[in-house]
């Protein structure tokens, strides 16, 4: 009898042991929860819209709050899918208007407006009592390349009356020029060289199946752990801690196929990328002409990704895509960006320095500039690329050209 009591006082402790374990993970799981902002995602496709022209367009009046577990940020458009108020196409008095092309770091979904590089040079170029009012019209949309920023400025942008048109050049933009990709289910515009011009194949607006997306490399099939991870927090940190402690061994590291896009950081650039990279001459060469014959000039500026200015980053994209060997170069596009607009006359803002410097400064890698996970500028990034556009501005002394009163400027001695 005194057994059976012994035994049944056993369970009962290991019961209430158990359940209070229970009870602890469930706490600390509703706390992690808590302290995260949420999913790591960014609902993209319903922000958009299906555009003749240019493949897919913001929707006019749209607003939406992106939040992750690295930012919250609110981004809303006006009647023309453009961030923040709404723009006259005619210009006030005294104005200097610069209009801002680029894809999602332009556009900056991860930051609220007023965070934006474009607000920084704005608010940069309007600190001085003197000289004209400066006006900065940022038509950044996520996933354009250059091809639809050229189309874009064709048709809308020029319709702004901009003195300066700044765009902002990605790394990816090389590959997309020359490819039809496919975001938000609509193919993008692509054109192709046909003798000494540029001939544009229409955008379309069938949608892919997952399997036919570019860049999408496949991924293992779920199992438990890994559905554990995704769902159970408490899980994933348990076994960050056990790992870390060397009490269990890290995941081997799965090798996806190298994306398309990333084939231009080889020195060995193969038939294709030497394609992409003519086709991205040509539709910068149609973009300088454009932006001088409706009275502006334009400065490219290069948009450096984290892996440029981060070596760990540089380091983990290297492992993941297998980019073994000494044929890979991160600072790649830059240097031809650079290279193509000296011999076409178009003044170019390579940056890829300036934000290793900074944050070396700082006493900081060149990630502080950056959400790591999202892998887009935050606040910080942004503000270091509006400082460096203002001053990349006033070092041009663009102000002398303007004649007081007229809003216009004279062109001469540019």
């Amino acid at each position: 009898m005194a057994g059976n009591t012994g035994k049944k006082w056993v369970l009962s402790c290991l019961g209430v042991s158990l359940a209070a374990l229970l009870f602890s993970l469930i706490v600390a799981e509703g706390v992690l929860r808590y302290l995260a902002t949420g999913p790591m995602r960014v609902n993209h496709r319903n922000f958009y819209q299906w555009d003749e022209l240019l493949g897919w367009a913001k929707k006019p009046n749209a607003t939406r709050t992106n939040l992750t577990e690295e930012f919250r940020a609110v981004e809303a458009v006006n009647s023309m899918g453009i961030r923040g108020p709404d723009y006259s196409f005619a210009k006030a008095a005294n104005e200097y208007r610069i209009l801002v092309l680029g894809d999602s770091y332009a556009e900056g979904y991860t930051v609220d407006f007023d965070d934006l590089c474009s607000e920084t040079l704005k608010s940069i170029l309007n600190s001085e009592a003197s000289g004209p009012y400066f006006q900065v019209i940022n038509c950044g949309t996520v996933g354009y390349s250059t091809d639809q920023e050229l189309l874009f400025y064709k048709r809308d942008g020029r319709r702004f009356n901009p003195d300066l048109v700044i765009l902002m050049f990605c790394e990816n933009d090389t590959w997309d020029n020359a490819s039809s990709a496919e975001v938000y289910g609509k193919f993008a515009p692509q054109f192709r060289i046909e003798g000494d011009h540029l001939k544009l194949v229409p955008a379309c607006a069938q949608s892919l199946s997952p399997s036919m997306v570019p860049d999408s490399p496949p991924r293992p099939s779920p199992d438990i752990n890994e559905w554990l991870k995704k769902h159970w927090r408490f899980y994933g940190l348990l076994l960050d801690g056990l790992v870390g402690l060397n009490l269990l061994s890290p995941e081997p590291v799965i090798v996806y196929p190298l994306p398309d896009s990333l084939r231009v950081l080889s020195r060995k650039p193969d038939p294709e990328v030497e394609h992409a990279w003519q086709i991205t001459e040509s539709v910068l060469v149609d973009l300088s002409k454009t932006v001088e014959e409706s009275g502006a000039s334009l400065l490219v500026a290069y948009v450096p990704i984290i892996w440029t200015v981060s070596p760990d980053a540089w380091t983990t994209v290297r492992r993941k895509y297998g980019m073994t060997g000494q044929e890979w170069d991160p600072d790649l596009v830059e240097k031809r960006l650079v290279q193509i607009c000296k011999k076409n006359a178009i003044e170019c803002l390579p940056t890829i320095s300036v934000f290793k410097e900074r944050a070396a400064a700082k006493g900081k890698t060149g990630d502080y500039y950056y959400h790591t996970r999202d892998g887009h500028w935050n606040a910080a990034g942004h503000r270091l690329f509006g400082q460096m556009l203002a001053e990349r501005i006033q070092a041009r002394q663009e102000r002398r050209y303007f004649t007081t009163g007229t809003g216009a400027l004279s062109r001469s001695g540019r």
